[in-house]
């Protein structure tokens, strides 16, 4: 985006904004995934102790940043003090200008997003959370072999997080289809009938569309270089 001169904070905020909204909805639907489970007595102590460390992760990450946002000078001090210590440790010249550049611009595309309205973007993340959920269920009935709303909630809500949280895996390649294959056959579902589902769910929903996307990026490329 910053190629296509889009303003910096226009990029951070499309680049970090989106990512951030899925997750709190993804956090928030999977509660509600738990809650039914719970009344239903069919919640595991696995599927119990991975939400609460998830959960853990993500409100420290959340809280971090919001820590930031309201002490920004506190947080650029911070910055400084690890630079420097990560420069002693490595025995390397570290700029700790780039950093606190990246912070400023972060900052400033916060504010922006505060003054002109969070709620649109919320929005968006819960729409592309539910309609991908729905997705995922119609695999499921075209399989015949539907589930119930919160083995559907806990089934999807949790792998994607997992996924999120490996971030030496992009997309969450592997950890998603194993999570998700592993924790439907613990709620009930066959362990043949869920690996089909998940591995047709993963095709429509992650690979086809990244599969586009490579020729998509290319082409548009193209026509910048000629213009």
């Amino acid at each position: 985006m910053r190629n296509e001169k889009v303003s910096r904070e226009a990029s951070t905020l499309a680049a970090i904004i989106p990512a951030l909204f899925i997750d709190i909805v993804l956090v928030i639907i999977s509660s509600f995934g738990l809650i039914y489970l719970l009344l239903t007595h069919k919640i595991t102590n696995f599927l119990l102790i991975s939400f609460i460390i998830i959960l853990i992760v993500l409100l420290g990450i959340i809280g971090s940043i919001v820590w930031g946002l309201e002490k920004q000078n506190n947080l650029i001090r911070f910055v400084k003090r690890i630079s420097e210590q990560l420069a002693k440790l490595l025995r390397k010249d570290i700029n700790p200008h780039k950093l606190i550049h990246w912070l400023e611009v972060l900052f400033n595309a916060a504010d922006y997003l505060m003054v002109h309205g969070w709620r649109g973007s919320l929005l968006g993340a819960a729409i592309t959370t539910v309609s991908d959920m729905v997705s995922l269920y119609f695999v499921f009935v075209a399989a015949g072999n539907p589930v119930s709303f919160g083995q559907l909630l806990v089934g999807y809500c949790l792998p994607i997080l997992f996924g999120k949280m490996a971030f030496m895996f992009p997309g969450g390649i592997g950890i998603v289809e194993a999570t998700m294959v592993g924790l439907y056959t613990g709620l009930g579902v066959p362990n043949s009938v869920a690996v089909v589902i998940v591995l047709a769910y993963r095709l429509i929903s992650f690979w086809i569309p990244l599969f586009l996307g490579f020729p998509i990026l290319l082409i548009l490329r193209k026509n910048k270089t000629s213009q």
